[in-house]
């Protein structure tokens, strides 16, 4: 499970003006505090997320 505190939750919800680079640097910092194993869940998470965008534009469809 994800650890994010309670604070971090309002955080990110309560500043909607905000860039969506602050928003994922928000994030990030959450990550940051998360065990090994719960790390390398993310870091799947985000590599096969790339990989399928990177395959759509590569095949023409974005």
């Amino acid at each position: 499970m994800f650890r994010v505190t309670a604070f971090q939750r309002v955080v990110i919800r309560i500043q909607p003006g905000r860039e969506p680079q602050d928003e994922l640097k928000l994030k990030f910092e959450a990550i940051k505090q998360m065990d090994e194993e719960e790390m390398k869940s993310v870091t799947s998470i985000l590599d096969a997320l790339i990989l399928k965008h990177q395959a759509r534009r590569v095949l023409g469809l974005i």
